[in-house]
């Protein structure tokens, strides 16, 4: 039966029903392509049988059985697909769109929010994944690379100059995340909540507000300034992107509780607002508009980072003479710290 989906798993028979009466069933055949890259997004795919293949540029780059979901950032921004999706045996599938995602949502139901959760989980699954596979090609050099040390963040110190923690004019985080593109479809009553679990910090250039190999306890996002992302390679420290205000970061470490895979420096002074690790928690839990604002920001990020590491990861796969360049794989592989929009590459 479909209730008995992961994604139902704890949903009472009721909200399963009403939840369930907003999807369509479809069967389709072994050879069937359900998404084409490039195309508008119809919605969220829930496999309750078969298997489905997932490419892009040609180049397979996952598959998804039965309880896994595909195609979900559908149900949280405009856009073409960036995989397509084909049918490697008979399958049937469950299919939500949006309006029905937002009619449940709207409601605060409990299947709502475990897409939401779902899909965060989904997404930094595939974000390690794309960094491990990239890793790979370059024949274990990333995976094996010990974390930097401290001749790695002097180097930084010595690039950026002394670094320290300042007082500022008290900023808002709520001004902040209205200004944000990651929380712009949140209400406002919802992002006043949302904004109660951070805490304002200024930092002066040079900075490490994240360090590549520790583990992450915080998420930041940023109100001004810019922030440099940097990895550790032979040559010293390696610049991979540039974010400016209105970019969350360091976010995959919380998810998973595990290490950071790059270092985030205040390339300017910048004012941040923080988020630690309980207050990730609760919001990542929370059952009503707060949970649902915050989760579909984190949603908004991640996917930006994960489409740019997939592009990349197929550009990889497709050309042999990439597997020879040990330095781009690095950085590709390390660049999946989780920095979200107004990223600035």
């Amino acid at each position: 039966m479909a209730k008995d989906l992961p994604l139902f798993d704890g949903v009472n028979d009721v909200d399963a029903y009403t939840a369930l009466r907003r999807f369509e069933s479809h069967e389709v055949l072994a050879g069937d392509e359900l998404l084409s890259q490039g195309k508008v997004a119809i919605g969220l795919f829930v496999v309750k049988s078969g298997l489905l293949e997932v490419r892009i540029g040609g180049v397979v780059v996952g598959t998804a059985g039965p309880g896994d979901l595909v195609g979900e950032m559908a149900l949280f921004q405009d856009g073409a697909r960036t995989a397509t999706v084909v049918a490697q045996e008979d399958s049937e599938i469950l299919v939500l769109d949006r309006a029905n995602y937002e009619a449940l949502r709207d409601v605060v139901h409990p299947v709502a929010q475990k897409i939401e959760a779902h899909t965060i989980a989904l997404q930094v699954q595939r974000l390690r994944s794309v960094g491990e596979r990239i890793a790979t090609l370059a024949q274990g050099t990333l995976l094996d690379t010990p974390p930097p040390g401290a001749s790695f963040f002097e180097a930084i110190r010595s690039q950026f100059g002394p670094a320290g923690i300042f007082s500022s004019d008290p900023v808002d985080p709520l001004a902040t995340m209205l200004k944000s593109p990651l929380f712009q479809d949140a209400a406002p009553q919802a992002l006043e909540q949302v904004a109660d679990f951070f805490r304002e910090s200024a930092y002066g250039r040079g900075s490490l507000l994240c360090r590549e190999g520790e583990i992450g306890n915080r998420m930041f996002l940023l109100d001004d300034g810019e922030v440099d992302v940097v990895i550790a390679t032979a040559e010293g420290p390696r610049h991979i992107a540039s974010l400016v205000p209105g970019a969350a970061f360091g976010m995959v470490s919380m998810a998973q509780n595990g290490k950071r895979m790059s270092t985030c420096v205040a390339q300017t002074r910048v004012v941040v607002h923080e988020l630690d690790l309980k207050g990730w928690r609760m919001l990542i839990e929370h059952p009503y508009g707060a949970g649902s604002a915050f989760r579909r920001a984190m949603i908004h990020a991640f996917g930006e980072q994960l489409s740019y590491a997939n592009t990349q990861l197929a550009d990889f796969e497709l050309s042999a003479a990439s597997i020879h360049r040990v330095e781009d794989l690095m950085n590709a592989a390390a660049g999946l710290e989780g920095y979200g929009a107004h990223l600035d590459r």
